[in-house]
């Protein structure tokens, strides 16, 4: 049984790139105009990353909503970005934004910790696949804002952020948010290099399925994980979990239709959520 959903030639999906309206990408799927918005903590600075494979990039927020980004030395992109705070962490966010014109089609996300100035970078693509295009390919970055960094803000801040199997065999049910119309659904935890999901539909009919993840300790009782749904839509989806209050926020970025919004046509989205609600259950029952 393949339950992969219908191949999109990689000429279709540049297509459905150069049809994306900054801001409309981030606006209008499994997201909701009443996220708070931390561009305050950022808004008109310059920030230099260094990451561990040598790489670098920045990002001057120029206004609450766009920033210019530029990796090694290459010409500023313009970009629409969202930026959130972590749930009961206000000193780390979660940036996300699509670079507009890219090809393949990539979005990027940073988890920056404002008061030491780590960071971790989840850069994403669709249509870098030879064989199944709508399939999305992550890198993860482990780096630093110099500016942050070189602030002398770095007192007592514990081990950088790195991968992690503190989560393997765990699991937590989460509740979805109201305005998604989705069912409540289990992750389980099933290996430091796999998750699984797990929920009923409406129609009393189950699914489960299991996918590729990487797993990210931040810092003590926040991680991050980044998962690709090669079973499924073939999306990007990035969690940055407090585990202490079981909140998270969201990552969107690929290609989905016939499910969402009541939509049959493919198109591409690079959305962030928030408002799930988790608990604790044992990852081998059906709770």
């Amino acid at each position: 049984m393949d339950r992969r959903w219908e191949n999109i030639p990689a000429e279709q999906i540049e297509h459905l790139a150069e049809g994306l309206k900054p801001g409309a990408y981030l606006s209008d799927w499994m997201s909701a105009d009443t996220d708070v918005n931390k561009a305050d903590a950022v808004l008109g600075k310059d920030l230099h990353f260094s990451f561990s494979n040598d790489n670098k990039c920045s990002c001057r927020f120029g206004s609450v909503n766009n920033l210019s980004y530029s990796e090694d030395g290459t010409a500023p992109v313009d970009c629409f970005y969202r930026i959130l705070p972590a749930p009961g962490h206000p000193e780390l966010v979660f940036i996300q934004f699509y670079l507009d014109g890219q090809v393949p089609a990539t979005c990027v996300q940073l988890v920056l910790d404002l008061d030491t100035g780590y960071c971790v970078r989840v850069k994403a693509r669709i249509g870098s696949v030879p064989a199944y295009p709508r399939e999305a390919t992550h890198d993860i970055d482990f780096g630093m804002a110099e500016e942050i960094f070189a602030a002398g803000k770095l007192v007592c801040a514990g081990q950088p952020p790195h991968f992690t199997d503190d989560l393997t065999g765990r699991a937590i049910m989460w509740q979805m948010p109201e305005h998604t119309g989705k069912p409540p659904i289990k992750h389980i935890y099933i290996s430091p290099e796999y998750y699984a999901i797990r929920m009923t539909r409406p129609d009393g009919t189950c699914f489960m399925s299991a996918d590729p993840a990487d797993y990210v300790k931040i810092k003590d009782g926040v991680y991050l994980i980044s998962a690709i749904e090669e079973r499924r839509s073939g999306i990007q989806l990035t969690f940055l979990i407090n585990t202490d209050t079981l909140e998270d926020i969201v990552g969107h970025f690929g290609i989905s239709a016939g499910n969402e919004k009541t939509s049959e046509e493919p198109r591409i989205v690079c959305t962030v959520m928030t408002g799930r609600k988790g608990r604790w259950v044992p990852m081998e029952t059906f709770e």
